[in-house]
């Protein structure tokens, strides 16, 4: 799955699903994500927290503090951040019935931080001004 679109042509495409974590780091990924996108390109992502219709969805959490990733690793999924220590994190996608996820995982709201700071900061790439059409990236943009 490359170049995931989180809109295209002015529409939004994509919707976050951010983790339920304690204060005062609640807000941790929608500021991180949404406040660049804000900043940057003048959107924000809609954020939900099932992952119902088809659609992309970038889902950020663990199995403990997201619901939508402990489905997916019931389902499967290898999701595992065991050896990215305290700090670290694990960005992947997968696809399932209709749904294309870009999963940010961590074993602290401090990986969380860097995982997203990772996608918004290296891995986006608007291809035309002002991101009529932005999209992620499976690699760091060079």
């Amino acid at each position: 799955m490359a170049g995931e679109p989180l809109w295209e042509g002015g529409k939004i495409t994509a919707t976050l699903v951010a983790p339920n974590l304690k204060s005062p780091v609640n807000k941790l990924v929608e500021n991180t994500i949404n406040g660049y996108l804000g900043e940057s390109f003048g959107r924000k992502l809609p954020v939900a927290r099932p992952a119902e219709k088809s659609g992309t969805y970038i889902v950020v959490g663990n199995a403990q503090n997201n619901p939508v990733i402990a489905r997916l690793a019931k389902e499967g999924v290898q999701l595992d951040a065991s050896g990215a220590g305290e700090e670290g994190f694990r960005i992947l996608t997968h696809e399932s019935a209709g749904k294309r996820f870009v999963i940010i995982t961590a074993n602290s709201p401090v990986g969380l931080k860097h995982g997203c700071q990772e996608l918004v900061f290296f891995r986006l790439s608007a291809t035309i001004e002002r991101g009529e059409s932005t999209r992620i990236s499976d690699r760091p943009m060079g």
